[in-house]
């Protein structure tokens, strides 16, 4: 598996958080904070995005990150309604332009967005209408359901590249879609 990072002409990458908790990093926050650590030691230009103040956005300022806060609409039907999936999917197309999080991006003109969780589908929505090079880190299985679908369906139609920490993971999205999906190490 080949994941190169930006040209030195493309030197802005966006790191886009799904959660923000005041006393804990989640592992998927974790794995987005390693990745920025890695990203700043090739002299790129990181910028963390969180949807509230929390832990991680403290630790990505410490590390040497631009961080902002930027309230967005994550789908948390996900875990808690999987059945309001394709109205909250529905929901997030239309929210998408001029949103605080779009205008963000308008400004700060990433050449690649990163995001994590399957629930943070939002920033991906504006990165595909923006032209923007996504990458999507789901740590998540989502079962192949009639319920799921729309869910399935953003993932294999807004990321450019799905990266996973397992098989399972990968096989639980494979199912429904055509995108390559990357195990990462």
């Amino acid at each position: 598996m080949n994941i190169s990072a930006p040209s030195a002409s493309e030197r802005v990458v966006m790191l886009i958080s799904h959660h923000a908790h005041p006393e804990i990093v989640t592992g998927a926050e974790k794995v987005l904070l390693m990745l920025g650590a890695a990203l700043l030691e090739m002299r790129l230009k990181v910028v963390w995005i969180s949807p509230g103040p929390g832990l991680s956005v403290v630790r990505a300022d410490q590390m040497g990150m631009e961080s902002r806060i930027i309230p967005f609409p994550l789908l948390w039907s996900f875990i808690y309604s999987p059945g309001r999936l394709g109205d909250e999917s529905g929901m997030l197309q239309m929210r998408a332009e001029g949103s605080l999080l779009d205008q963000a991006i308008a400004e700060i003109s990433p050449s690649l967005i990163i995001a994590n969780s399957a629930i943070n589908a939002f920033p991906l929505v504006i990165a595909q209408k923006r032209k923007i090079p996504v990458w999507w880190y789901i740590h998540e299985t989502v079962p192949s359901k009639p319920e799921t679908l729309p869910l399935l369906a953003l993932i294999h139609g807004h990321g450019d590249r799905i990266l996973v920490p397992s098989a399972i993971i990968a096989q639980s999205l494979a199912s429904a879609g055509q995108r390559q999906i990357d195990l990462l190490p």
